[in-house]
């Protein structure tokens, strides 16, 4: 069993450069991009990840917000952790200037009022945290990850 799991799983995030999202097709096979870690994080339960409103993924979660992040480290050892959950498409303003980096004109050459940049808000309700050779099943309820392994 992974000690102290919740942080763990906070820690990895942290670290992780990227993270992998899944999102179903409308034949309802799985799809995986990767994407830079979101630019807000809270706890184990919310996350807001910058966006092209006109991608693949963007379409697919408008049809079914079944998605799920991966993240994972490789240092002595491999950690992971999947989180699954739903996923939001957000064009609110408020949202998409708390989230706006002066990076981001490379994509988006007309700012947070770009009409291709959007916000994906993921919220986990359940994961998979895997630590070398161990692996523990939680869910999320409120803002805390509660282990699902005894």
């Amino acid at each position: 069993m992974v000690r102290n799991f919740e942080r763990e799983i906070e820690k990895l995030i942290r670290r992780s450069k990227v993270c992998v999202l899944g999102s179903v097709d409308v034949n309802g096979y799985p799809n995986s991009k990767a994407m830079f870690r979101p630019r807000k994080v809270l706890g184990v339960k919310t996350f807001y990840l910058p966006t092209s409103i006109k991608s693949e993924h963007v379409a697919q979660i408008a049809s079914n917000p079944r998605t799920s992040l991966y993240f994972y480290k490789r240092w002595f050892g491999f950690k992971g952790v999947l989180l699954v959950g739903n996923a939001e498409i957000i064009t609110d303003t408020d949202v998409k200037e708390m989230l706006w980096d002066k990076k981001d004109l490379k994509l988006f050459a007309g700012g947070v009022a770009d009409p291709d940049y959007c916000v994906l808000k993921f919220t986990c309700t359940s994961g998979r945290i895997f630590n070398k050779r161990d692996s523990q099943n939680f869910v999320v309820e409120g803002d805390k990850a509660r282990s699902l392994d005894f």
